[in-house]
Parts: structure tokens; sequence; C-alpha cells
């Protein structure tokens, strides 16, 4: 009974941080503040690290079959690339 107990006091209290983490640096209703709506005309061109701004703060560059960790970032800007290093997806996140 009491394994059960402090089992369920765990699980109460992760489950707080992991809410805490997915809600960190957003305001609800607030657009992602990454730059990706602006950047959209640079989908289908092939990557090259001058197409992304210098004042972007956070770039994460994901290729097929890349792991990445599932955090979300308002941000962050994320830009996927197919095979070929062409650009097919810019996202915040």
């Amino acid at each position: 009974m009491r394994l059960a107990f402090v089992t369920l006091a765990a699980l109460v209290s992760l489950s707080g941080c992991i809410e805490e983490e997915k809600t960190a640096g957003t305001v609800e209703g607030d657009a992602p503040s990454c730059g990706a709506e602006d950047l959209q005309g640079i989908v289908g061109k092939a990557f090259d690290a001058s197409l992304i701004p210098p004042e972007t703060k956070a770039v994460r560059v994901v290729r097929p079959g890349m792991v990445v960790t599932m955090d979300y970032r308002s941000d962050r800007l994320n830009v996927e690339l197919n095979d070929e290093d062409v650009i097919v997806k810019v996202t915040c996140g």
C-alpha cells in the first residue's frame, strides 16, 4: 500500500512538471515568434545557412531520420530537409 502511494505521489508531481515544460515561454494566444511565416519562401530551395535571417535566435535543421527532442519552443525555427538537402518545411517549435 505504501509503495502504491509513493508511486502515485511521484506521478502526480511529475505530471505537474510536464505541463509546466509544455507551457514555459509561451503565452496562450500568442503567435509563434520564430519567424517561420515570413520564411515560407525558402521552401523548395537548397539549404544554405545564409537563407536564415541572422537575428533568428534558435534554429534546428532536421534531416531525414534525425532524432530530435519533442520539446516545444516558440522561438525556435525548425527547418526540415529532404535527402537532397532541399527545404521541405519551415515551422516554429
